[in-house]
């Protein structure tokens, strides 16, 4: 993707930065789609007139998420590192050329009579390309013509579409597994995965930091917790989390990785806190708790942002001999393996993952 947008191998750290935020935007709607609802926007496709599918919910979503992104693209290019808006855009018409394309060969290759499996590639192709949906007359018309000789077509197994969808893209499985459901926001239930992205230099990092928040704040509508984007590099450490003076964002991940049961351990006798306190009550704007007047929870090492859900942007750290906790399970190494046909690591088990020795660790696949 990277030379079909810039037309080269180097300077791809935008190009990734953008199909991250691209899918970070798509993900929420890409759950909620159903039945119905496909069916219905891909009746207003077909009915090509502009008024039909601008006004359908998930062909308006998808635009005005789009529109957002890049409004807030250009509003921060001058006061903070983020890609540009033609970056953006290069890589959203190079998924809708992909989704046009792979439509097209399934139409073409369509047999004359149906078989299961024929049938679940197109259903996961009319998805993408609804999703990733360009207006394109001649196209649209070409689909028209071939649902109206096939109408057991529009029957899509959303279900399953959208499982195919996702699983065809990494950057879209990895982002659909680090999200976290309402459903587990609404329990309560800390579940989220770690995903980490390698960075060649520094400047690159916090171009794809500020961008990724950027992308996280248009798709959440700033109603919902998402996930956390940290950079731990140049001046920032990991330890910088504690610091009472810290950002919003630093200030919201440690918030959330607070404990109910005080886990303080005084640094001279080693002793628990003496109120055994089981009930987390911060002081406002500080993490310290009322009831026992400690932090329940230092961050101190990677291993601490157990069940975070997480991107942690990294350079130069997190090699060998580093511990991340269980919950991480994919390293993006597209950026600084560019010669590879595929560097994201796969799921790791155990109490805590350890970088250990060997070539594997820079070109074993993704499966997650």
């Amino acid at each position: 993707m990277g030379e079909a947008v810039i037309g080269k191998k180097k300077d791809l750290d935008d190009v990734l930065a953008a199909d991250y935020s691209y899918c970070i935007l798509l993900i929420d709607l890409i759950r909620n789609i159903t039945e119905e609802s496909f069916r219905e926007n891909l009746k207003a496709i077909l009915e090509d007139t502009p008024a039909s599918v601008e006004t359908h919910p998930i062909t308006k979503r998808r635009s005005d998420l789009l529109t957002k992104l890049k409004h807030r693209l250009e509003a921060h290019g001058g006061q903070f590192p983020c890609i540009t808006q033609d970056i953006f855009q290069k890589v959203v018409s190079h998924h809708q050329c992909q989704a046009l394309e792979r439509l097209q060969t399934c139409i073409d290759d369509m047999p004359s009579h149906e078989t299961t499996t024929d049938k679940d590639e197109l259903d996961a192709a009319l998805f993408g390309y609804m999703i990733h949906y360009e207006e394109n007359k001649e196209f649209v018309h070409e689909i028209k013509q071939f649902l109206e000789r096939n109408q057991y077509y529009f029957d899509v197994d959303i279900s399953k579409a959208r499982k195919t969808f996702i699983q065809e893209f990494e950057t879209l499985r990895i982002v659909d597994d680090l999200i976290i459901s309402k459903e587990t926001m609404k329990n309560k239930k800390m579940q989220g995965k770690m995903k980490i992205l390698r960075v060649s230099y520094i400047k690159n990092g916090n171009k794809l930091y500020t961008t990724l928040c950027l992308a996280r704040h248009v798709a959440s509508q700033n109603k919902h917790y998402m996930f956390e984007v940290i950079r731990d590099f140049g001046n920032f450490r990991l330890r910088d989390i504690n610091v009472k003076k810290c950002d919003t964002a630093l200030f919201r991940v440690r918030r959330v990785l607070q404990t109910e049961h005080c886990q303080f351990t005084d640094p001279q006798t080693f002793e628990p806190c003496e109120h055994n306190c089981k009930e987390y009550m911060p002081e406002c704007p500080g993490l310290t708790c009322k009831n026992c007047g400690h932090v329940h929870k230092q961050i101190n090492l990677y291993n601490d942002l157990k069940h975070l859900p997480v991107l942690l942007i990294l350079q130069k750290r997190g090699r060998l001999g580093d511990t991340f906790p269980a919950s991480f399970n994919c390293m993006d190494l597209r950026i600084c393996y560019r010669d590879h046909v595929s560097n994201v690591t796969s799921h790791i088990s155990g109490q805590g993952n350890r970088i250990g020795p060997g070539p594997a660790y820079a070109s074993v696949h993704m499966c997650i």
